[in-house]
């Protein structure tokens, strides 16, 4: 029975790391290597031949190959758990650089659905005798809501279908930002181009997620394909560099002004909630923690369920999260001209 390609190369690299458990088992009884040996070479070279064959008539289909480099892989084989352990960071990654780029808050629990969709990267290509991923842009067709063309004016199916044409390349432009963020340590201008597409606190969250494609075991990995203008080569060492980039980048507080409703309000303790925030660079900020003194602003009770302008000092934990304000004005927004 042929196998699907996925269940190939799963079972190819079983197969190959069966054969190094072999290897060490009867490393003093070559003799017996030879025998437990040939029925697993037979079929890892059954899989390598369904591959090619398989792989041939659309290798062009990948848009993006993805190479590993590490003490986990070598000539053709490696350890399921580690590229499990990578494609599976790689895409939660994308996941939070396409929210990033949206403005989108995740805050824990399931993404968007918009966000699962965009980084639903196909898996089209493998080359064998190597561990080199070949990934594509989701299809359109799993992404589109097309309105029925015989019901709906067809302004509205081009428009539904041009919809899900930019979501499907919203994947692809998140790994671009993403290997900006993997130059930014030594690119300034890469970091100036980061920062200006997202905000600050984006642009902290990418920095971080970009540290987890180098899972233990992947020491190297390199980014080619036609999206990309040149194959893009990163170490393992650069996820120091992230880390201290970040810490650089964070201010332990910043002093910013903002409007919102105020929703909580705790006199005793001198706090307040406000939501439908709108913070400048802070897009992504719609609910606000803050803490007030009633000896300066005095009671602001009557502003409670009003819009309100106020400014004071943002907070933020040492990933760049922002916390908590300490507000010194909170004025009715009507008032301010």
């Amino acid at each position: 029975m042929t196998l699907t390609r996925q269940d190939a190369l799963a079972r190819l690299l079983a197969v190959e790391s069966e054969l190094g458990e072999l290897q060490s088992q009867f490393a003093t009884e070559p003799a017996l290597y030879e025998i437990y040996r040939q029925p697993l070479s037979y079929e890892r070279g059954l899989l390598r031949e369904q591959l090619r064959a398989d792989l041939a008539a659309d290798d062009t289909r990948a848009e993006l190959w993805i190479s590993l480099r590490g003490s986990a892989f070598g000539s053709g084989s490696g350890s399921t758990e580690v590229l499990a352990h990578f494609l599976t960071n790689f895409r939660i990654a994308a996941k939070h650089t396409v929210s990033a780029l949206r403005g989108i808050t995740h805050t824990g629990g399931r993404f968007l659905r918009e966000v699962e969709a965009a980084t639903d990267f196909q898996f089209v290509a493998v080359a064998p005798g190597s561990l080199r991923i070949g990934l594509a842009r989701p299809k359109v067709d799993q992404l589109a809501s097309v309105p029925d063309a015989d019901l709906f004016a067809d302004d509205l199916v081009a428009q539904a279908i041009s919809d899900a044409v930019e979501r499907s390349t919203l994947g692809l432009r998140a790994v671009k930002t993403l290997l900006r963020a993997l130059e930014a340590p030594d690119d300034p201008q890469a970091l100036e181009e980061l920062r200006s597409e997202l905000s600050d606190h984006g642009t902290l969250r990418v920095l971080h997620h970009a540290q987890s494609l180098f899972p233990r075991g992947v020491e190297g990995v390199e980014f080619s394909g036609r999206v990309l203008d040149q194959p893009r080569q990163f170490r393992s060492d650069v996820k120091e560099r992230l880390r201290s980039l970040g810490e650089k980048l964070v201010q332990a507080e910043r002093y910013v002004s903002g409007i919102g409703i105020i929703r909580m309000l705790d006199l005793d303790r001198g706090n307040l909630r406000i939501e439908f925030a709108r913070i400048e660079s802070l897009p992504e900020l719609d609910t606000v923690s803050a803490e007030y003194d009633p000896n300066a602003l005095g009671s602001i009770a009557e502003l409670m369920d009003q819009p309100v302008s106020f400014a004071g000092w943002l907070r933020f934990d040492t990933r760049g999260n922002p916390q908590k304000v300490q507000v010194d004005s909170v004025d009715p927004l009507e008032a301010v001209s």
